[in-house]
């Protein structure tokens, strides 16, 4: 017996059963919001960063990773403050008009993870630290916090901008949608609970096509990002490619540095290297090419990885496991998929290895496509 396939919403990253988007308000905050997110957070299946991110309109979201390459962030406006509350932070409430930061920084995680970040981002500590004076328990009930006192990422920005700017309209509204949330997962997970369902799985012939690829293809974007060993335990970004499969427009920029070993397996030359941007004109040329509804694809994990610890927008779905949950297991290397399944791969016109790892992204993408019924 096989369960049916789900339909997810890749806006918010839930079932479509539980989509939140349409009741999410559009905030016109005034107050900058910053959230510096723990890896392990960002596909977290409950985490409500994601409602932070559809609803205000003066927010940046960083996923951070602690070995990545140094400089990869923007410095903080000179009047920011850390929203985290240690022993020595100030209450919001305190605060006189002229104290009040422009800029929020507050970290998304567990509060492990919270506290992680707060010890390792040494820069932090040169910033101001706040807390909220009076809080309620939360309202998050599908998932345990370590204090009564302690609140969720959405609940904990919107109580900090309720007090920096209490005329912000749609606050309200913004953890209404938390709650419906809460709600729709509760009743979810009850209508769904049973003596035998955990037992169940799909069988190999039942795999659904990945609605990503399928439904929002002109939304599309395909990334390869190449690395080279910097820090120690760490990859630095060597070159970025992209490219748009309905429309065929391209990105491609390489980061001008030291020549790293592997250049010869890149397909790159040293002139190439010398030729490139540094990496805030790498971030500032990505963030002219990204359009606010690109669906971010990479065939591995590490090209997102990169993309994040880079400074640049890191969220986005793995091709390889969409691949694998509508095709075959553990389907190993991209070229390998091309051979089994009898591909071709599609031509992008971008510089080295880049372009051949893209062409066999494009196949795989348009095999999926096919697969659910449309026209290539």
């Amino acid at each position: 017996m096989s369960l049916p396939e789900r339909a997810y919403c890749y806006a918010c990253l839930k079932p479509q059963v539980t989509c939140v988007c349409a009741r999410v308000p559009r905030i016109d905050n005034q107050t900058a919001v910053w959230l510096l997110q723990h890896p392990r957070e960002r596909r977290h299946a409950i985490g409500t960063a994601r409602l932070l991110a559809l609803g205000l309109t003066k927010l940046r979201l960083d996923v951070i990773f602690l070995n990545g390459p140094s400089g990869a962030l923007p410095r903080p406006s000179p009047n920011a403050a850390l929203l985290y509350p240690s022993p020595d932070a100030r209450a919001l409430e305190s605060l006189e008009p002229d104290e009040r930061p422009d800029q929020l920084i507050v970290l998304d995680g567990t509060w492990h993870h919270a506290h992680t970040l707060a010890r390792d981002l040494g820069w932090l500590d040169d910033l101001p630290r706040v807390k909220l004076r009076d809080t309620t328990p939360s309202r998050y009930r599908i998932r345990r916090e370590p204090r009564a006192e302690c609140l969720s990422t959405v609940e904990a920005v919107v109580a900090a901008l309720g007090v920096l700017e209490p005329e912000t309209a749609g606050l309200d509204r913004l953890l209404g949608a938390f709650d419906s949330m809460i709600e729709d997962q509760v009743e979810y997970v009850v209508r769904r609970a049973g003596p035998r369902r955990a037992k169940l799985r799909r069988a190999s012939g039942a795999r659904g096509v990945a609605r990503a690829v399928s439904e929002r293809w002109e939304d599309l974007t395909l990334v390869y990002a190449e690395t080279a060993p910097g820090p120690p335990g760490a990859r630095a970004l060597v070159q970025l490619a992209a490219v748009r499969p309905k429309s065929g427009e391209r990105f491609d920029r390489i980061v001008r540095g030291p020549t790293p070993g592997g250049l010869f397996h890149m397909k790159l030359s040293e002139a190439d290297l010398a030729g490139g941007d540094d990496l805030a004109g790498l971030r500032a040329a990505w963030d002219g090419f990204r359009r606010p509804r690109d669906l971010i694809l990479a065939w591995n994990q590490s090209t997102l990885d990169a993309l994040g610890a880079a400074g640049l927008e890191g969220h986005g779905l793995s091709l390889k496991s969409l691949w694998s949950n509508a095709v075959e297991r553990a389907p190993g290397a991209l070229e390998s998929v091309l051979a089994r399944a009898g591909l071709r791969p599609s031509p992008v016109p971008v510089r080295g290895r880049a372009a051949e790892r893209l062409g066999n992204a494009v196949a795989v993408a348009l095999a999926l496509r096919e697969r659910a019924g449309l026209a290539p």
